[in-house]
């Protein structure tokens, strides 16, 4: 006789069925003991989603985690599984019968369908008569469990169907049958699914294998995935908060506080996990994902805590979930690095910096115009959703903008709703300085001392220089610089005794104090005049005039210049 114990009439419908989170072999959300979990045969790429999503709850009516397993890899791979509560449980599995390379995925209506996000991909083997599939489960910890062997093809009818034999520790536990047409969002034990009732000793090895029972070659064999649901245990969970989530005072805990013998649950903090505890709530009432307990966290400091959940029988055993937050309270500060208080600027003005929380949900930058009213920086972008560490934050374009003092500010938001906020009062500056000579005459002629007259000034003037370039001398010469304003006065008065008469191009450039273009210019102005060192009747330039001239102006007698 075998020990199989077979488990009848047992029907669970999409509606009916427990929230399930469609999270796999990513980081514990909560760190939790027993060995109940699901695998899905995952297949990619993949025409529906991977993973069971949240509207399917596992056939044990537990909320919990799918590990994904491809039967593309290679059958000697052994897979680490996660529990309900996303945590290692140390449990493996590996597939020991079956080709790597036999999967199926089916399309088409189906899609649409929620169930078939479990049902609709599936390992399949039609290398020979039996077709076997083969699945091999280790370090399972002793107790009593559910197995559910999902196995079936979506919408096709077979007969007589699949078998399904289940080894533990080598000793062959019986087979049982599924078989039937499969149309509609039912799982239904004998139809869909199989579920076994074992018992696992320490260390001992659990193996499924399903086959086609036709005996045709070429008869495809559907495994979808398993469930080990341990049974007669605690169940401790923790689903809200998550692992390293960000949390906001008041803190809600949801989860799960149930089982066989419940007596009690309590829930503590610690900031450390090895300070000690205080109790948050205790209660001798069981909760199956629901709210646990609020922590009211106010008078804390900002930083990691510990939650930890304790579920308790009258006998004294308990089962533990613990998770680690972030407990934020208030947004960190912010520094901004560009602009600078008190600086002038013109032009595209760059903002640098850092806007970051660990619970950052997105930032803003604005400005005050002089006549009042808060306007954004980018009007196309009112809202920054990146946090920033030392690097750029916004950009302003201040051309056309009145010059003025106008004040700056960056204000952070995290998602518990505190805000940081850092202002800068700059000036904007676009207005180019004015820089012109009035005399020298423009072609005009004179040695020695000359005055050189004009005017180089800003309101915010940084400095001015003067220069000269000709007769062979191809680079600017300084004459004077100055960082004064000079309105219709003396720029300088230039000694020309020692050049050579000869034309010359006097320049002045006059800068402003304004950063423009984020550093890349300047606000500057450029003035040109061209003069006439010496007298114009030397005709020969040597200093002199006398008969020589006149023999060069007789050489050139006629027109001055001719087309």
């Amino acid at each position: 006789m075998s020990i199989l114990k077979k488990r009848r009439s047992r029907m669970k419908s999409v509606c009916g069925l427990a929230a399930l989170a469609a999270m796999a072999f990513a980081g514990p959300r909560a760190m939790a003991g027993g060995s109940s979990f699901g695998i899905n045969i995952d297949i990619q790429p993949m025409v529906i989603d991977a993973l069971p999503d949240s509207t399917y709850g596992a056939a044990s009516g537990q909320s919990g985690f799918w590990n994904p397993i491809n039967p593309t890899n290679s059958p000697s791979a052994s897979f680490s599984l996660l529990n309900l509560a996303g945590a290692p449980s140390g449990v493996t599995i590996r597939q020991t019968l079956g080709g790597s390379n036999t999967r199926l995925q089916c399309v088409g209506g189906l899609v649409s369908i929620q169930w078939s996000k479990l049902m609709c991909d599936h390992a399949f083997n039609v290398a020979g008569v039996v077709n076997p599939i083969e699945y091999e489960f280790n370090n399972v910890p002793a107790g009593t469990y559910d197995l559910y062997t999902y196995a079936c093809l979506p919408g096709d009818s077979f007969q007589p169907g699949f078998a399904i034999g289940v080894w533990v520790n080598n000793v062959y536990q019986g087979t049982s049958f599924i078989s039937g047409a499969v149309t509609t969002s039912t799982f239904q034990e004998g139809r869909t699914h199989d579920i076994r009732n074992i018992t696992v000793g320490a260390g001992q090895p659990v193996r499924v294998r399903v086959f086609d029972t036709s005996g045709e070659f070429g008869d495809p064999t559907g495994l979808n995935g398993f469930q080990l649901v341990k049974l007669g245990s605690l169940n401790a969970a923790i689903t809200d908060p998550t692992n390293i989530e960000c949390v906001c005072d008041p803190v809600q805990i949801t989860g799960t506080a149930s089982g066989a013998g419940f007596s009690s649950y309590k829930l503590e903090w610690s900031q450390t996990g090895n300070d000690p505890w205080t109790t948050i709530v205790s209660s001798n009432s069981p909760v199956t994902n629901g709210t646990l307990g609020t922590w009211n966290a106010g008078a804390l400091a900002e930083g990691y805590y510990t939650i930890r959940l304790t579920v308790q029988t009258g006998g004294g055993l308990s089962e533990t979930a613990t998770t680690t937050v972030y407990l934020n309270q208030d947004f960190d500060p912010i520094d901004l690095r560009s602009p600078v208080a008190g600086q002038i600027y013109g032009g595209k003005v760059c903002f640098d910096g850092t806007v970051w929380d660990q619970c950052f949900s997105r930032y803003q930058v604005k400005y005050t115009a002089p006549g009042g009213g808060l306007f954004d920086v980018d009007p196309g972008q009112p809202n920054y959703f990146t946090p920033v560490i030392n690097d750029p934050l916004a950009s302003w374009s201040t051309n056309g903008l009145p010059d003025g003092n106008y004040t700056v500010n960056v204000t952070g938001f995290n998602t518990c709703g505190d805000t940081e906020q850092a202002s800068a009062s700059i000036q904007i500056d676009n207005t180019l300085p004015v820089g012109v000579i009035t005399l020298p005459a423009p072609c005009s002629s004179d040695c020695g001392l000359i005055n050189i007259v004009g005017t180089a000034s800003d309101a915010n003037l940084d400095f001015w220089t003067l220069q000269y370039a000709g007769a062979g001398q191809s680079n600017w010469v300084t004459i004077a610089t100055g960082t004064t304003n000079v309105i219709s006065g003396v720029l300088a008065e230039w000694d020309t005794s020692n050049l050579q008469g000869c034309c010359y191009a006097l320049r002045l450039l006059v800068y402003d104090k304004a950063i423009v273009n984020c550093g890349s210019s300047r606000n500057v102005t450029e003035f040109v005049r061209t003069f006439h060192v010496g007298n114009p009747l030397d005709i020969n330039g040597d200093g002199q005039i006398n008969g020589a001239d006149l023999a060069g102006l007789l050489a050139n007698w006629g027109p001055v210049c001719e087309n």
